[in-house]
């Protein structure tokens, strides 16, 4: 439904049921809790930009259908200058969506799958705990890291912690990311564009790519209503099982202006491989300005600083070639003085 009629940035606005728990439950969600998933699509203006972004949404059904007062927590880079002017924070959907300088739908199309719910204590608690995460990362706790520490990365992580086990999807593997690091090392003469492909290929899927972890969670959203679970379920997950009324699946257009048309989101490295220009050079790309955080923000050192520009699986081989160099010339030395 995402990557249909590339990804339906220019369709009507959609909203498709996808499950009620009894026939007309979803006609009687008004005034009902809400727990969303926001999946936004590729900028086409952008080839940094293919995979799209994540957020978590809250909040309360409205009698007349309209969802411009649900929560989204939106995290963003607060080291760089966003050139949308967005600052994470938790706003709105009318800000998130269609803020004339943050929107991001001036960008790409949406999608959102939404579960109304009858206990609307699931989706407090994460609210409650999407929260502090917030807080946490506004006192440069922990820093954004388009690999380990992104916007998917961050508010999967919330869930997990919150005790709904969504399953992994892995990683693309490690061959791959040693051999990727190698030819970037080799052909951009960057070590930390290297570490950052190296890293994007080892951090696990649906921590990675917004796309994945809304298909991971949405999926495991729908098989949290099977009458009988596939595996034991948490005390988070139990009550979210029995809490949840009806789902739905929402596609949001881009909204028409002078920007290039986004699309669906990429859902894998090969798939980013396939769609962005295979020259670098002809990549439409945004440098990002750095911006100066107050020094009071920095309290403490950060428990993600950079890693090192060369990861220890790279380093192990560059030693063993070291060492298998210099054993052949202690051994050529030896029979030549020999």
């Amino acid at each position: 439904m995402v990557q249909a009629d590339d990804g339906g940035v220019e369709l009507p606005h959609q909203s498709r049921l996808l499950w009620e728990r009894e026939p007309g439950a979803a006609l009687e969600s008004a005034g009902k809790a809400v727990f969303g998933l926001m999946l936004n699509g590729a900028q086409g203006d952008d080839d940094e930009a293919l995979a799209g972004h994540f957020a978590g949404v809250t909040g309360q059904f409205n009698a007349d259908g309209s969802y411009h007062d649900w929560l989204v927590t939106n995290f963003y880079n607060l080291d760089t200058v966003s050139e949308k002017a967005i600052i994470a924070a938790v706003t709105p959907m009318d800000n998130y969506l269609a803020d004339l300088n943050a929107g991001q739908n001036y960008y790409r199309p949406s999608y959102m799958v939404v579960a109304t719910l009858k206990d609307g204590l699931p989706a407090a608690e994460f609210q409650q705990s999407i929260n502090q995460v917030m807080n946490h990362f506004y006192r440069h706790n922990f820093i954004y890291n388009h690999a380990d520490a992104n916007c998917a990365g961050i508010t999967i992580d919330t869930l997990r912690a919150l005790g709904w086990k969504v399953p992994h999807r892995g990683i693309n593997g490690y061959i791959m990311a040693i051999g990727a690091y190698f030819y970037t090392a080799l052909t951009e003469a960057d070590l930390d564009a290297a570490r950052q492909i190296y890293d994007y290929l080892t951090t696990e899927t649906t921590r990675l790519l917004p796309a994945v972890a809304f298909d991971a969670i949405g999926e495991d959203l729908l098989r949290l209503t099977a009458t009988e679970s596939p595996r034991s379920l948490t005390a988070y997950e139990q009550r979210l099982a029995e809490s949840i009324e009806a789902i739905w699946f929402v596609r949001i257009p881009q909204i028409p202006s002078s920007r290039v048309l986004g699309g669906a989101p990429i859902y894998s490295f090969s798939e980013y491989l396939e769609t962005a220009p295979a020259d670098r050079d002809d990549w439409v790309t945004i440098e990002l300005a750095e911006r100066d955080i107050p020094v009071a923000l920095k309290q403490t050192e950060p428990v993600n600083p950079p890693p090192h520009p060369i990861p220890w699986p790279v380093m192990l081989i560059l030693l063993s070639l070291f060492s298998l160099v210099v054993t052949i010339l202690k051994f050529f030395i030896k029979k030549r003085i020999s």
